[in-house]
């Protein structure tokens, strides 16, 4: 099967600094979210981000951005969605069809350039969502159904970049830190039982181009153990004494601003008792013209 990732209308020139967006698109939760698989400077997404959000957390909807007219970089937005695809949502045929706002998000960014060569950003993001319900699982040996809730998801995350004298084509060295804490509240069939779940992962990552056609890069991720409490305490959960975290490293080769080839090795210890070493061999090639890529 296949799916539409992006098909949006978005202004152009509304003056006043703002901007809206309408139709299916990605979230701007968080740094990593809203970019396209074939611009990621890994092959795969960080642990916390596939956990949380999957490879990209998109919606239905409408997106408001609003650039502040200040001497650094400052913007606000907020979006509204039908709430049809994160992950853990539960969400059952009638969930993908519902109309109205079924998720609610905020975010923020601070920006600007450190002299000649450096430039930062800094955001803070937030969602709401309406979560579906009927999905049964076992808890402590006994059969249990989630019923209707709310998920709640707090992001952070940070980026640096530099090039010499701002020249990115020959060197330059990118870092990024991100991290999430997730919130997820409802009601259990049992008892009518309330439950409620925490949980939170980061990642950091760094790649540096040290040729026009060359670059290296490095990035850990874990996620925490996290809890799982119901309101009477019989089910309550106590979690593995375990992190799940993983290794990466990452050579390509850019011969053009169209093709990629990437080598790619990780150490994925996000399963207790296992560790997975897993090599990758990627091939990019975009066809046609595209938007620049974001900051």
């Amino acid at each position: 099967t296949t799916s539409t990732e992006e098909a949006y209308f978005q202004t152009l020139a509304l003056g006043h600094g703002f901007t809206i967006k309408g139709g299916r698109f990605f979230s701007a939760l968080g740094y990593q979210n809203s970019i396209h698989a074939h611009a990621w400077d890994f092959v795969d997404t960080s642990l916390v981000q596939r956990a949380f959000l999957g490879d990209n957390y998109g919606d239905d909807g409408v997106q408001v951005l609003w650039v502040a007219p200040l001497p650094v970089y400052v913007d606000v937005g907020a979006e509204l969605g039908r709430g049809r695809t994160l992950v853990g949502n539960f969400t059952t045929a009638n969930d993908l069809n519902k109309n109205g706002a079924g998720s609610r998000t905020v975010f923020a960014h601070v920006g600007g350039d450190v002299g000649d060569s450096n430039a930062y950003r800094v955001g803070v993001s937030a969602l709401h969502e309406q979560a579906g319900g009927g999905t049964p699982f076992q808890v402590a040996d006994l059969p249990v159904t989630f019923l209707p809730g709310d998920v709640q998801i707090y992001g952070a995350d940070f980026v640096w970049k530099w090039a010499p004298e701002g020249n990115y084509q020959y060197t330059n060295f990118k870092f990024i830190a991100e991290w999430f804490e997730l919130h997820r509240n409802g009601n259990l069939s049992d008892q009518s039982d309330t439950f409620r779940e925490k949980q939170s992962g980061w990642y950091m990552q760094g790649t540096y181009q040290f040729h026009p056609y060359w670059r290296v890069g490095l990035r850990y991720d874990q996620l925490q153990t996290g809890t799982f409490q119901t309101g009477t305490g019989s089910l309550n959960v106590q979690p593995a004494d375990y992190t799940p975290k993983r290794y990466s490293a990452m050579i390509d080769w850019n011969p053009s601003e169209f093709s990629r080839i990437r080598l790619q090795y990780n150490e994925d210890k996000s399963q207790q008792f296992l560790t997975d070493h897993q090599i990758f061999l990627q091939y990019i090639y975009s066809l046609g013209t595209h938007g620049a890529h974001r900051f």
